[in-house]
């Protein structure tokens, strides 16, 4: 019997049946299904949905801006984050790097929730009376 292959090289030999139920290539299931994948790693520090990521510092960095306007600098060496701050008080639409050093960052400019809308006839009140 051969040895499997450490690499899946796209197909079985359908010629040896134990080849394929008792030793799949690494990433296989015997039934030739793929196996779910599993993460290496979780960051966790957005308490809302991540909107926008970047890498920064050749790679050692990663950005990200959430939906609260946070944005986190994750050192991805050990996986942690190493700076945390709200940039926006809305939502961060993208996130990049502008040199080693500095972050450029855009986020929702306009508030979360709308104004109602005025009454027809009605007036504004943006005057100010200067007394």
């Amino acid at each position: 019997m051969k040895k499997p292959s450490s690499v899946y090289r796209g197909s079985y030999n359908k010629t040896e049946p134990d080849l394929v139920t008792t030793h799949p290539p690494q990433g296989l299931m015997a039934d030739n299904t793929r196996l779910p994948l599993q993460p290496k790693s979780l960051l966790r520090g957005h308490k809302a949905q991540v909107h926008a990521a970047t890498f920064v510092r050749r790679n050692d960095r990663l950005v990200t801006g959430d939906a609260e306007g946070f944005v986190v600098v994750w050192d991805l060496t050990i996986m942690r984050p190493r700076a945390v701050w709200q940039a926006h008080s809305n939502a961060i639409l993208g996130v990049a790097g502008w040199g080693d050093n500095r972050i450029i960052t855009y986020g929702l400019l306009f508030p979360r929730a709308p104004t109602p809308p005025l009454p027809l006839g009605s007036k504004l009140r943006s005057e100010r009376s200067v007394s």
